[in-house]
């Protein structure tokens, strides 16, 4: 057997901005471990490709966690920021200057691991939660890079009532635009446009969170 000799990115690239987000919807880092959970078969599939691309690694699965077993990795990646837990997730900084094609790639891949697209006759709408609220809003901000105008809400978890988490919406004509510009990765979340055109919103004022 052929063994590939373990590899590090040296520049951000698309490949990467998507690894990225998907690590930050769906991920955790420590100085040890890389981990990644999802039960999507296109989605693990692709994260696996970036692992390989990005590595020349396939991370060791449990389950539906896929783990990268790497100090060298593990420290690497505390470069981008990302938060050591879902209160303290960020988008790293390297994404937010980075390219249109870079935050295209990142958007894409968090929305797939965090987002839900619901479709009904007459309403069609992208939503996305976390109880960060510093990250929904750098979000919420790349996506008006895109022309993508989202509302972000607080809210009380049902269970834990002193929980607060952050929901993000897009809906109306800012879905259309979401997909033409960012869009999805797999099929599994299948977009058409209402059967009767939703009431467009008017863009707003950014609101700020904290």
């Amino acid at each position: 057997r052929v063994i590939r000799p373990m590899q590090i990115p040296s520049i951000m690239n698309r490949d990467l901005a998507r690894w990225l987000g998907y690590l930050v919807a769906e991920g955790s880092v420590d100085n040890k471990h890389v981990r990644f959970t999802n039960h999507d078969r296109d989605v693990v599939s692709d994260y696996l490709r970036l692992c390989n691309r990005l590595f020349g690694l396939a991370p060791k699965q449990y389950n539906h966690d896929y783990h990268l077993n790497s100090y060298i990795i593990g420290e690497w990646v505390s470069q981008f920021r990302i938060g050591d837990n879902s209160y303290s997730k960020r988008v790293p900084p390297q994404i937010l200057c980075g390219t249109s094609e870079e935050q295209a790639e990142f958007l894409k891949a968090y929305f797939e691991g965090d987002g839900c697209f619901t479709v009904r006759k007459t309403y069609s709408k992208i939503s996305a939660a976390s109880v960060s609220a510093i990250l929904l809003e750098q979000i919420q901000i790349m996506l008006l890079n895109f022309g993508v105008v989202a509302r972000v809400y607080s809210r009380q978890h049902s269970t834990y009532k002193n929980v607060t988490f952050y929901e993000m919406n897009i809906v109306g004509c800012f879905v259309d635009v979401f997909m033409r510009e960012i869009g999805f990765i797999t099929k599994t979340k299948p977009y058409r446009l209402p059967q009767k055109p939703h009431r467009d919103i008017l863009p707003f004022q950014v609101q700020r969170l904290l």
